[in-house]
């Protein structure tokens, strides 16, 4: 199984660096196989939804719910744990953690040295498809709308309004790699693949408007 994705041989070799440092690496293989285990944009966003109208009726903060998939993908893990008899027992709560991580892609502040290794190269794997190069980026981006859109998730003027600020925080919010070299490396590229990306869903939401 394909560790990230990579890109050049440069980067290539940097990945490779990154994943000999991680000691439970069988953990953090199976924290990528799981952790979009469940993929529903439908019921991810009735449920920030959902969330949302709760904290108004409850007089908080008017802040919808994150993590749908991540939290339902740690419910189907249990599930595996269970059903291997106490086999995988000893990957839990790594493979929890880890997958709940990438809801706000931050690194835990109690973990330790080499457990911040693992939750880096796992979040910068996640995270590394905003690097892709242009033309497989562009397949992606393709790939993203038709889940969200095609799916009925949200329609197509609010997917072209929405997006445009979820890859900005990714880009400009620290929380697109954890790695300094690793950013170094890709960052000229995943601001290029953003801003493409951005300029075409609003000339399309504009069109929308218009």
């Amino acid at each position: 199984m394909a560790f990230v994705r990579y890109f050049d041989m440069e980067k290539d070799v940097k990945m490779k660096d990154e994943q000999a440092k991680i000691k439970d690496q069988d953990g953090v293989y199976l924290a990528i196989m799981l952790h979009d285990v469940i993929y529903d944009p439908v019921m991810a966003m009735q449920y920030s939804k959902k969330v949302l109208e709760k904290n108004v009726k409850d007089g908080k903060e008017a802040k919808r719910g994150k993590g749908y998939d991540e939290k339902m993908s740690v419910l189907k893990w249990k599930e595996y744990v269970k059903m291997a008899g106490g086999a995988l027992q000893k990957f839990d709560p790594k493979v929890t953690n880890l997958i709940l991580a990438t809801i706000e892609h931050k690194i835990p502040n109690h973990v330790s040295e080499h457990e911040r290794v693992e939750y880096a190269a796992f979040l910068d794997g996640d995270m590394s498809v905003v690097g892709l190069d242009f033309e497989r980026y562009k397949v992606y981006s393709e790939q993203i709308w038709f889940e969200f859109v095609k799916s009925g998730a949200v329609t197509d003027l609010d997917y072209c309004k929405g997006r445009p600020a979820v890859l900005a925080k990714l880009v400009n919010g620290g929380v697109y790699l954890q790695d300094d070299e690793l950013r170094g490396m890709w960052e000229k590229s995943a601001e290029r693949n953003v801003s493409w990306e951005t300029e075409q869903l609003t000339k399309r939401a504009e069109g929308m408007k218009a």
